[in-house]
């Protein structure tokens, strides 16, 4: 059990309580080498054929590609599926696919050969939300921390949540 989770799900039979941390965007990792390096932004349309590295099915950045992909009318091609954002960069630092990236919680994070390229629609993002149980007990730490949480967010530089 915990007294705070920070989730891309709004939902958990524990957690009954969800508000928006951060909103971003949601942008293209590509090796410097790679056709896309030298575009000014991509499309989702762009992405068919293209060799994806994800995160796994059940998170929300995988949900949004993929859906986004079907409204396209095609299935992303996804050969490489890795639950840790570390292994993903640098298999695209390594130049074995592209990946989606949310742009300010990987921000940083990338090797200087991997660039990140915007996609044309701005409607991609994934959001993270701080989920917690008001029919718990909270200590005044945890109620302070969580409320330190929830102020910070806001002054995040590019948070597409509005409060």
């Amino acid at each position: 059990e915990y007294d705070l989770c920070v989730s891309s799900q709004t939902r958990n039979r524990n957690m009954l309580r969800a508000e928006p941390l951060i909103r971003e965007k949601i942008v293209l990792a590509v090796h410097e080498n790679h056709p896309f390096a030298r575009r000014k932004s991509v499309s989702i349309a762009d992405l068919k054929g293209q060799k994806l590295i994800s995160m796994p099915e059940q998170t929300a950045l995988y949900a949004v590609i993929a859906q986004s992909c079907n409204n396209c009318g095609f299935t992303p091609y996804i050969p490489i599926i890795c639950d840790d954002p570390y292994f993903i960069r640098k298999y695209v630092s390594e130049n074995m696919g592209v990946a989606p990236a949310p742009v300010i919680s990987w921000k940083g994070r990338f090797r200087e050969n991997t660039l990140l390229v915007p996609f044309d629609d701005d409607t991609l993002h994934v959001t993270s939300y701080l989920l917690w149980d008001d029919r718990r007990y909270m200590s005044p730490t945890v109620r302070e921390f969580r409320d330190y949480l929830l102020e910070e967010a806001k002054a995040i530089p590019n948070n597409l949540i509005t409060r």
